[in-house]
C-alpha cells in the first residue's frame, strides 16, 4: 500500500510541478495563470495535451518545441522532478497526515519562490500571501483531536513562527542599511520566512534559518574560492568592482524544507547531545 501511495504522491508531484512551472514564468510578468492556455514562450503557439505531460514530453521532444522547433529550458523539467522527489520524501515522513497536505502546500511555494528569486530576484507578495492565508487554515486543524496534528503548530506558536521567520532578517537589514549604508536582506526573504512560520512554529523556523546561513555561507565560499583560482576571463574584467549577487531565498527555501523534515529530529539529537534530552 506503501509503494501505491508513493506512486501516487510522485505522479501527484511532478503534475503540481508542471503547474508550478507556469506559476514561474508567469508571476513575475504579471500574468495570469489560469488563461491563457499553456504555449510556447517563443512562438506563442498553444500546446496540446501531448505537448504537456510532465518530464516525458519534454524527452520525446528532444527539449525543442514541437511547432517552432525552438529549445525549451531544461528547467522547466528539473522543477517537475524536483518537486515529485521532495513531495515523495515529505509523505515518507509525515505518511497520510493532515500535516502532508500542509507540507506539501508549503513545499510547492518554496519551489516556485526559489525559482522566481533565482531568476528575476524577486519573491512575489502573491505567493507569500497564499501561503499566509494558507497556513492559518492549515493551523485550524489543531481544532480536531488526534495524535495525528501533533506535527502542526498551534496558534501561539504560529504567530511566534511568524514572528521568528521575518524579525531576525528585517533586523538585519536595518542594521547593514546603518553600518553598510545598503540592503543586507531583501524583503521578500523576510516575508517567506514569516509565512514558513506559520506552518513550522518558532523552533523550526530559527532553525531554518541557521541552517540557510549554513548552506549560503558554504555556497558563496566556493564560488568565492572558484573565482580565485580559475583563470581570470574577459567577463571577469568586465565584472571587476561590480560585486556578485547571489538570492538567497533558495537557501532560505532549502533550509526550511530540511527543517520541516528533519529539523525535530536534529533539535532532539542536539538536545541530547548537550544534555538536555
Amino acid at each position: 500500500m506503501t509503494i501505491l501511495f508513493s506512486c501516487i504522491i510522485f505522479l501527484l508531484g511532478l503534475l503540481i510541478g508542471s503547474f508550478l512551472n507556469v506559476c514561474i514564468y508567469r508571476i513575475p510578468r504579471h500574468e495570469s495563470i489560469v488563461s491563457p492556455p499553456s504555449h510556447c514562450p517563443s512562438c506563442n503557439h498553444q500546446l496540446s495535451a501531448l505537448d504537456l505531460i510532465p518530464v516525458f514530453s519534454w524527452i520525446f521532444l528532444g527539449g525543442k518545441c514541437r511547432y517552432c522547433k525552438n529549445k525549451i529550458s531544461p528547467a522547466y523539467m528539473v522543477t517537475e522532478i524536483l518537486t515529485a522527489v521532495l513531495f515523495l520524501l515529505a509523505f515518507l515522513k509525515f505518511g497520510l497526515t493532515p500535516y502532508l497536505a500542509a507540507a506539501l502546500f508549503l513545499t510547492a511555494l518554496l519551489v516556485a519562490s526559489s525559482f522566481i528569486d533565482l531568476k528575476h530576484t524577486i519573491i512575489p507578495n502573491g505567493i507569500v500571501i497564499t501561503g499566509i492565508a494558507a497556513g492559518v487554515l492549515f493551523m485550524l486543524f489543531r481544532i480536531v483531536p488526534g495524535n495525528y496534528v501533533k506535527f502542526l503548530p498551534n496558534a501561539a506558536d504560529a504567530a511566534l513562527g511568524f514572528l521568528a521567520g521575518g524579525v531576525p532578517l528585517l533586523l538585519i537589514n536595518l542594521l547593514s542599511k546603518l553600518i553598510l549604508k545598503k540592503e543586507g536582506m531583501g524583503g521578500g526573504d523576510m516575508k517567506l520566512m514569516a509565512m514558513a512560520g506559520i506552518f513550522l512554529g518558532w523552533k523550526l523556523v530559527l532553525l531554518s534559518l541557521l541552517l540557510a546561513v549554513y548552506l549560503g555561507g558554504v555556497t558563496g565560499l566556493v564560488i568565492v574560492l572558484r573565482k580565485r583560482f580559475r583563470q581570470p576571463t574577459k567577463q571577469d574584467a568586465q565584472q571587476k568592482g561590480t560585486g556578485t549577487y547571489m538570492p538567497f531565498g533558495p537557501f532560505l527555501a532549502m533550509g526550511c524544507y530540511a527543517a520541516m523534515t528533519v529539523g525535530s529530529d536534529l533539535i532532539g539529537w542536539y538536545a541530547a547531545m548537550i544534555g538536555l534530552g
